[in-house]
């Protein structure tokens, strides 16, 4: 990952689920902060269910990031965004797949360092308007993590790929003749 981001190139992490992908994903954000001296901003858009998860293991793991969690609920969006988000007071930022289309104009704002896109296969589909969507918030590199193994369809992957680097993989038709042979 380190060399990825050296050389500016997205980076894909797809493997079986249990094997390591957020600790790994964790571990590039403490050699960002300690070695190269860079806070954030990062992005961490997961499905809900995972988010105070990963709030945790970063609490537990890199304390010295600030990691705010940008819920979908009215209230505490509400309270994160005056506090935190727009003020840019966080190294971290931490929401779901829908906390990032329900904020997505407060989410374009920033240009994050790193974003980090956990259940990555949620954007399989690039004419969805979760794909459009983040799509639309920029960053300086991109950390995409699947345990669905990319192997079962082609097209998936091509999704995957072009969400990544989509002047490198524009073509989904040459990608799939390519590559979905044999």
């Amino acid at each position: 990952m380190i060399d990825l981001y050296q050389t500016q190139t997205n980076a894909l992490l797809a493997d079986q689920m249990g094997l390591g992908k957020t600790i790994q994903a964790m571990s590039f954000l403490a050699y960002m902060k300690d070695k190269l001296k860079i806070r954030g901003k990062f992005l961490i858009i997961a499905p809900l269910s995972t988010v105070g998860n990963w709030k945790q293991e970063l609490d537990r793991w890199l304390p010295s990031l600030e990691t705010v969690v940008l819920y979908n609920t009215q209230e505490a969006r509400d309270e994160c965004l005056l506090k935190s988000v727009i003020p840019g007071k966080f190294d971290v930022l931490i929401t779901s797949y829908g906390g990032s289309s329900t904020c997505l104009n407060y989410l374009r704002k920033w240009t994050f360092e790193c974003f980090i896109l956990d259940e990555a296969h949620m954007i399989k589909n690039v004419k969805s308007s979760l794909n459009k969507d983040l799509r639309r918030i920029k960053s300086n590199w991109k950390l995409l993590l699947t345990g669905t193994p990319v192997h079962n369809n082609v097209y998936e992957l091509w999704a995957l790929l072009n969400f990544m680097m989509p002047a490198l993989f524009q073509n989904e038709i040459i990608f799939i003749n390519f590559f979905g042979k044999g």
